[in-house]
């Protein structure tokens, strides 16, 4: 028996790779990096509602992120496309600087101010159709497996694809007729017989013969085996009849709610970890957090995703390493093709045997004809004969078409034996060649693997590094001007850890005076002096929810530690992360809404940190200032990620909640006079205060 080689150096090339990809992995975290097919499912039913909504612009961010700007009357959106993991529709226009490249100028050219006349899901596939203009001339075809494709087709032509690429049965490149691939199993159709059939004819455990057999797809395999109390590890063959219905029940529960998702993100000690457009479970014993839309969860789930998912910045590969991959491919299509030859002329050579007489009259009335006629003459004639596709004169050879539809070559000068024989040579040559094909494969894949693993070592040196963690970047925090550090909670429940841990007789308390403010603490701050103590006021109220609200100025207070209580007046209640403030608060007015972004050196470790303006100049002046604006803060992380070499995340998590705008990047180095600050006066408070920080 003859194996197709191409198969086994599809392998070798995946080992090659694999071999030296040992950079952070979030498949083997168990995070969900991309959409399943009853995502798109879901995610196409709700996007029924920008139907209508013509084309303004396309931007594209990277190679694998485009955005399609859409308006109608009233109404604004921009479709975020991730190729190979996600999309969503945000109901605002999202900005972009950045100059077109090629293939945004034009899907501009064809699909600028043409109407979205239809949004569909190809099947259960993880490809979205999306029909523009009148009669639904284009298409735009959101392909979401592998790498993710974008193509622009004009009726069935494509017009342009994202990335070209060509398998046996399907090409996807300019010009060509775009085909979908091969449909893959819809759970929307299947009946408790085509279920059951799937699973005891399974040879895979049961959370596996659901995702990839029953085509549901990881997390809602592992949802439905959770739910019924299934032994995910279990044969899939070993299931019972009572098991399959309640299977089948659940799914039914699956496909039915679609039409009313209940979106939610699943956590895993506070990092993300799984988005479904609907649960199955009782989530109210675990991490999560339920949308509205699950637009928004897909939203906030993708751009809350750590850099080893966000980074759009490919692995190195070298020009030789590119050319060593053609060539292996190149020299895999040819053994491929060689090996399908060996088969198909040999059963051409044992055909012409078993079929001899048929052969024979075939080539005894073609001569005939040739005889009569001559050779250039008779042409026409022969090729007007059933099943004849083709004469050539010069060569003799008359082309037929078989009742398989395959084809075979017959010589009108040689006898039933002699065009046996020569098909059993070319059989007899193609294995010949084969052995030298396969030669030349095992030395092109040995030299790639060395090339790859050069590329490897570049990759580890251009890949962004992180800072060192330290035990503060759990909370807000920064390095003041006199060298103190101030740490602050980020949510109600590490405000009450900052304090309850953190807040010791020697430090002092900060709070913004407004509802949802972070409770911050400036370490040994009873030695500081008023430029901490103002820097730790502007921090407090920066991070708070008036940065979101775009308030020009904001006011805080501090106050020592035997002033903060935990302990409420009777009757009273305070929540989580909530605090008493009693007797006297020193007050700090009008503190501007500004914040930096820069890299310093803390304890010999280089660390990047947000701090008020006056705090960040005592430390560096390689730093952006920001202020609230209309900027996505996902924008901002990835420039700055650029600019100082560390992962997207590490920016996310220390900058203020909202938007922003950049009022000074670190190529401009600008001296502005120190802004006057009013510190405000130690203030004599009769009554007990109750400062929420929720």
């Amino acid at each position: 028996m003859l194996i197709a080689l191409s198969s086994i150096a599809d392998v070798e090339l995946n080992q090659a790779r694999k071999s030296f990809n040992r950079l952070p992995n979030l498949q083997a975290m168990k995070v969900k990096t991309q959409m399943s097919n009853f995502d798109i499912s879901a995610f196409v039913r709700e996007s029924q509602d920008y139907l209508g909504m013509q084309v303004e612009k396309v931007f594209q961010m990277s190679y694998t992120e485009v955005w399609l700007r859409l308006s109608a009357k009233g109404k604004k959106a921009t479709l975020v496309v991730k190729l190979g993991k996600a999309m969503w529709f945000e109901d605002e226009y999202l900005k972009s600087d950045l100059q077109p490249p090629n293939f945004a100028m034009l899907m501009r050219k064809y699909l600028g101010k043409k109407r979205l006349n239809s949004i569909s899901q190809h099947g259960f596939d993880r490809i979205v159709v999306m029909e523009f203009g009148a009669e639904n001339q284009f298409k735009l075809i959101i392909e979401g497996f592998g790498k993710g494709n974008m193509i622009l087709v004009e009726g069935d032509k494509i017009i342009k694809p994202m990335t070209s690429k060509s398998w046996r049965h399907r090409d996807i490149k300019p010009g060509a007729i775009y085909k979908f691939p091969p449909e893959g199993i819809n759970p929307l159709d299947l009946d408790l017989e085509d279920v059951s059939e799937i699973l005891t004819g399974s040879d895979r455990d049961m959370v596996r013969a659901l995702a990839t057999q029953v085509n549901l797809g990881g997390s809602y395999a592992e949802e439905i085996c959770e739910y019924l109390d299934l032994d995910k590890s279990m044969k899939a063959s070993e299931v019972n009849e009572s098991q399959i219905a309640s299977i089948m029940e659940a799914m039914g529960s699956l496909i039915a709610r679609l039409d009313t998702p209940f979106p939610v993100i699943k956590y895993d000690d506070g990092e993300v970890l799984d988005f479904l457009p609907l649960a199955l479970q009782d989530l109210s014993d675990r991490e999560y957090r339920s949308f509205d839309t699950f637009n928004i969860a897909l939203k906030e789930y993708f751009n809350s995703l750590p850099d080893v998912v966000n980074d759009e910045d490919e692995d190195y590969v070298s020009p030789e390493t590119q050319r060593l991959e053609r060539q292996a491919e190149h020299q895999t299509e040819a053994i491929e093709k060689m090996e399908f030859d060996i088969v198909e002329y040999q059963r051409l050579g044992d055909l012409i045997y078993a079929e001899y007489a048929r052969f024979e009259k075939i080539l005894a009335a073609t001569r005939a004809i040739l005889d009569d006629k001559g050779w250039k003459a008779s042409k026409a004639e022969l090729e007007q004969w059933d099943k004849v596709i083709s004469f050539d004169p010069d060569s003799g050879i008359l082309e037929m078409k078989l009742e398989d539809d395959s084809h075979i070559s017959l010589d009108v000068r040689n006898n039933v034996n002699d065009n046996a024989g020569f098909q059993y040579h070319k059989s007899k040559r193609s294995r010949k060649r084969l052995e030298g094909a396969r030669e030349a494969l095992g030395e092109t894949l040995g030299l790639l693997k060395k090339t790859m693993k050069e590329d490897f070592k570049k990759t580890v040196a251009r890949k962004k590094s992180p800072t060192r963690q330290m035990w503060f970047d759990r909370y807000r925090w920064f390095l003041s001007s006199e060298g103190f550090l101030v740490v602050g909670g980020r949510d109600a429940r590490s405000n009450d850890k900052v304090v309850k841990k953190h807040l010791k007789d020697d430090g002092i308390y900060v709070h913004a005076d407004i509802h949802g403010a972070p409770s911050i603490i400036v370490m040994k701050g009873r030695d500081a002096g008023e430029d901490t103590l103002t820097e730790a006021c502007e921090f407090g109220v920066c991070q708070s929810k008036a940065w979101k609200a775009k308030l020009a100025s904001g006011n805080a207070f501090w106050v020592k530690p035997d002033q903060v209580s935990k302990t409420a007046q009777p009757g009273e209640f305070l929540a989580r992360g909530a605090f008493m403030i009693r007797g006297k608060r020193n007050i700090q007015t009008k503190l501007e809404m500004k914040l930096a972004i820069g890299e310093i050196m803390f304890e010999g470790e280089r660390k990047i940190m947000c701090a008020p303006i006056s705090s960040m100049k005592a430390h560096t002046s390689d730093f952006y200032e920001i202020i609230p604006g209309e900027m996505n803060s996902n924008i901002f992380a990835k420039k700055a990620s650029d600019h100082y070499n560390v992962p997207i995340e590490e920016i996310s998590r220390i900058l203020p909640p909202g938007d922003l705008d950049i009022v000074r990047s670190p190529s401009v180095i600008k001296v502005d006079p120190e802004p006057e600050v009013d510190t405000g006066s130690e203030v004599d408070i009769d009554n007990e205060v109750d400062i929420d920080t929720e």
